[in-house]
């Protein structure tokens, strides 16, 4: 849509897409043309299921509070 708008040169207003698509003018000049991104900026430090040093203070709080059969694992 925002490539339709641009190439026809008029404004379109579609109600059915998201703000982040109407806002994209916006966000491009003042966020994405500001910044620098690489692909390793996209990627996790840590296993995309958590870290590990919080697994057991997690399993511990979720077993208290849910059931004593939730594995950690």
């Amino acid at each position: 849509m925002v490539v339709y708008a641009a190439a026809a040169g008029e404004k379109v207003i579609n109600l059915g897409i998201a703000n982040n698509v109407l806002l994209f003018q916006l966000l491009h000049d003042n966020v994405f043309s500001k910044v620098s991104l690489t692909e390793e900026d996209a990627t996790y430090a840590s296993p995309p299921y958590g870290a590990q040093e919080l697994l057991g203070p997690i399993t511990t709080f979720l077993r208290q509070r849910f059931s004593a059969g939730i594995d950690p694992a």
